[in-house]
């Protein structure tokens, strides 16, 4: 079984409700389950690094002029490997500095992204079918690291970095945030 909208084997598409999803992804969580640790951030980077110090800490990074999201704007670019995935990596900053880091994952390589996710931070704190939307939320403390998967049928497959102190407890005890 699979994650909604993946394609499966030959090319057809899996579809869970909402309910199977979340069991499926804590099914799988238990079974690969391994601790690992994890740089603040994502990769190299840290929370409220400046774009300069993005774009040396990451080699294959560059200037961007993107769109905002969430209060911040997208000022860097590039692309990356998530667990040996080709992915485009987009990094947002607040006045703060960097404050969220986005991988978009190809479509037909979300099956294989989620698997290491879990493999690497182990069942989520929290999953929820937003109708449209599957989400996964884990965190990772010692890096004050939230990290947010987004899935849809129609094609969406999104990592989402993000410091932890401002959506650690309505996580565990609210509505996640998206």
């Amino acid at each position: 079984r699979g994650l909604p909208g993946h394609a499966v084997g030959g090319g057809g598409t899996l579809s869970l409700s909402g309910r199977r999803w979340s069991q499926a992804i804590a099914t799988f969580a238990t079974v690969l389950a391994i601790a690992s640790p994890a740089a603040a951030g994502w990769a190299q980077t840290h929370w409220g690094m400046t774009p300069a110090e993005v774009h040396a800490a990451m080699p294959d990074t560059r200037p961007s002029r993107g769109h905002g999201l969430q209060g911040m704007l997208e000022r860097s670019r590039g692309r990356s490997l998530f667990s040996g995935i080709p992915v485009e990596t987009k990094y947002y900053y607040r006045d703060g500095g960097l404050g969220l880091v986005g991988l978009d994952i190809p479509v037909p390589r979300c099956r294989e992204a989620v698997a290491a996710i879990i493999a690497e931070r182990g069942p989520p704190v929290r999953t929820s079918d937003q109708v449209i939307l599957q989400l996964a939320i884990w965190h990772h403390a010692d890096s004050d690291t939230r990290i947010r998967l987004m899935t849809s049928r129609a094609g969406i497959c999104s990592l989402y970095y993000e410091p932890l102190a401002a959506y650690r407890e309505g996580d565990l005890v609210g509505e996640p945030v998206l």
